[in-house]
């Protein structure tokens, strides 16, 4: 049975493969809101890869990104997120010249001394403004030689790129990532977020982090939120923004600009303690 799982992936592989010699077809972005801990507007979107076929319909990335992202081709996709993103979220900042997009990006782009350059004619290609782009990379980045990949951040921070660590809290070096690297903000993995209500050691870990990070200049996002029970709880922390199923599952971007002006009620009084 295993081999034959095996040979489905790979045929599955195949496909995915042709798809994005195929100018990336099947291929589409859903995108989830950030919202503002001070005023409950949405105030960014993180873009997510989705894939659909009609032979194997909706294929999650965690089944197929893992096996690509050391493919050659995989590059290629990830500069058609970046490209297809800020085409949609251009369209947002003529409204909103504050709102950011936030889009993924793995080691492996960063291992490629042309990505940097890539980015920059992307977004000059779009007319889209530096400030309003933050890239994401999570602590797989520690694959990659430090000093390496500081030049490469502090290349897009120069340019007025932001760059979020993702995840934080579920790998090793990550003090270490928020101290020596040149982030703006810093996503607490969900993990910590979910069972916050039942485990003290989550609340331990979620409060130092928040005031880790906001001693050290950063933004930080909240992520998991599902349920309001959570959402109240965890409004006692200064965080910039959360992000979660209780606001929205990611939607494709019709959706997704059919209520960008929705606004979430905000216990404000807790958020003044924090540093803004």
């Amino acid at each position: 049975e295993t081999h034959e799982n095996n040979y489905k992936m790979l045929e599955l592989l195949d496909v995915i493969k042709g798809s994005i010699r195929k100018d990336c077809e099947g291929f589409y972005l859903c995108y989830q809101p950030f919202v503002s801990t001070v005023t409950g507007k949405i105030i960014g979107a993180e873009a997510l890869l989705r894939w659909r076929s009609s032979i194997y319909g909706e294929v999650s990335p965690g089944r197929f990104v893992p096996h690509l992202e050391s493919h050659p081709c995989f590059y290629d996709l990830s500069i058609w997120v970046l490209r297809r993103a800020v085409q949609d979220i251009k369209e947002i900042i003529k409204d909103n010249p504050e709102f950011f997009v936030n889009v993924n990006i793995s080691y492996k782009q960063l291992e490629r001394a042309d990505f940097t350059n890539k980015v920059i004619s992307i977004i000059t290609e779009q007319e889209f403004p530096a400030k309003n782009l933050q890239l994401e990379i999570t602590e797989r980045c520690r694959n990659i030689d430090m000093v390496y990949l500081k030049k490469q951040l502090t290349f897009f921070r120069e340019k007025g790129i932001k760059i979020a660590l993702d995840d934080y809290g579920t790998g090793n070096s990550t003090i270490n990532f928020l101290c020596e690297l040149p982030l703006t903000s810093v996503k607490i993995d969900q993990t910590f977020v979910l069972n916050i209500l039942s485990k003290e050691s989550n609340q331990v870990v979620v409060d130092s982090t928040v005031q880790c990070a906001k001693r050290l200049g950063l933004n930080v996002c909240l992520e998991g939120i599902e349920k309001q029970e959570i959402k109240d709880y965890i409004e006692k922390y200064p965080a910039n923004y959360h992000q979660g199923y209780f606001y929205s599952r990611p939607v494709e971007f019709a959706k997704f600009k059919s209520f960008i002006h929705e606004t979430w009620p905000v216990n404000g009084v807790s958020l003044i303690k924090g540093k803004p």
